[in-house]
This record gives structure tokens, C-alpha cells and sequence, in this order.
């Protein structure tokens, strides 16, 4: 009896760890996001202008094929058009999102998003404007004025006493207008630096 006892009492702990491993799986897999989820107010909606949707037609024009999942690929060599895309963005943006580096999630991310500066309240200030004044509102704030951490490095930029990078400011607006609008920080200094005043 002293013998069985032990043994019943290992079983039922095992039994006990093992179903408590598939009913944790279980709430796991119950919680998986789609990417409508993972990306929310950054998607493009389906009533958004057709001229959005063209534009994302011209960047999947000009995609590489293999940085493309199948079905984006048809669409691709098969005389794209922006509501073709918009079509294939309704359907995917159901899809799971497994992780960052999914190239189904990648794609979403790449055609089925607002970029900042379709989001911003003023007009984007031209690249070939002059950026000094934009710049030294960064470079010598305002007193009271608080910098972000990506403000702080163009601040430094600007600042260098040796060779300062007197278009960091104009390169960073270049580069994040580009990016995914995401309702943060960075939205924010490109609406206050990247924009006619």
C-alpha cells in the first residue's frame, strides 16, 4: 500500500501538469489576435478614397515578388488595380497575426495602412522648402518646451560642433511620412516639425 500510494499520488500530478498544459494552450491559441487586431486604427478603411488605394496599387507595382505572399503575387502580375488591393486588404486583415516578421502580416502592414502623412491636420512642408526655420524650432526649443526622445536626437544632430547634420530634421520627416500611422509620439512631432506653419 505504501508503495501504490506514491505512485498513484506521481500519476495524479502528472494527469493534473499535463491537462493544465493543454488547458493553458487552449486559453493561448482562444486568445490569438487577428491582424485587424494587431494594426486597429492604422488600417485603411474600405469607404477610404480610391486615390489611397491607387497609391498603394503603384507601391505594389514596384514590389519584389518574393517580399510578396501568393495571392498578392496574382493580383501583382495580373493588371493591378487599387480595388483589387483594396479587396485583397478586406479579406487578409481577417487573417491570424502569427508575428512581425509574417510575410501575410508584412503585406497588410505595406498596402493596407494609412501612412502619417495621410493623417496629419496641415500640409506636409515640401523637401525642397527651406527647413531652417522648422529646424531651429528643434534645435533651440522654446523655453518650457519638452522634446521627444526622437526630437532630442535631431536636437544633437543639429547641435554638433563639428559637421551638424543640418537637414536631420528634413530627413526624419521624409522617412516618417512614409511609415505606418501610429497614433504616438511620432505622429505627433511629425504634425508640429513636418508641416507648413
Amino acid at each position: 500500500m505504501s508503495v501504490k500510494l506514491p505512485l498513484f499520488s506521481a500519476l495524479g500530478a502528472g494527469t493534473v501538469a499535463s491537462g493544465g498544459y493543454f488547458i493553458a494552450q487552449g486559453l493561448k491559441d482562444s486568445n490569438h489576435k487577428t491582424i485587424k487586431d494587431r494594426l486597429g486604427d492604422s488600417l485603411m478603411t474600405d469607404s477610404e478614397s480610391l486615390d489611397k488605394w491607387n497609391e498603394r496599387n503603384t507601391s505594389l507595382s514596384s514590389a519584389v515578388a518574393t517580399s510578396l505572399v501568393e495571392d498578392l503575387k496574382v493580383i501583382k502580375s495580373n493588371s493591378p488595380t487599387g480595388e483589387k488591393v483594396k479587396q485583397w486588404c478586406s479579406t487578409n486583415v481577417k487573417a491570424k497575426f502569427l508575428d512581425e516578421k509574417d510575410t501575410r502580416f508584412l503585406n497588410v502592414k505595406t498596402y493596407c495602412t494609412y501612412k502619417m502623412k495621410d493623417k496629419l491636420t496641415k500640409t506636409v512642408k515640401g523637401q525642397e522648402e527651406d527647413w531652417s526655420t522648422h529646424s531651429n524650432k528643434v534645435k533651440t526649443p522654446v523655453q518650457g518646451t519638452t522634446l521627444s526622445p526622437a526630437m532630442e536626437k535631431i536636437k544633437e544632430a543639429l547641435n554638433k560642433t563639428q559637421s551638424p547634420d543640418t537637414d536631420a530634421l528634413k530627413n526624419w520627416c521624409k522617412n516618417i511620412l512614409e511609415s505606418m500611422y501610429e497614433n504616438g509620439q511620432d505622429f505627433l512631432d511629425a504634425n508640429l516639425y513636418c508641416t507648413k506653419d
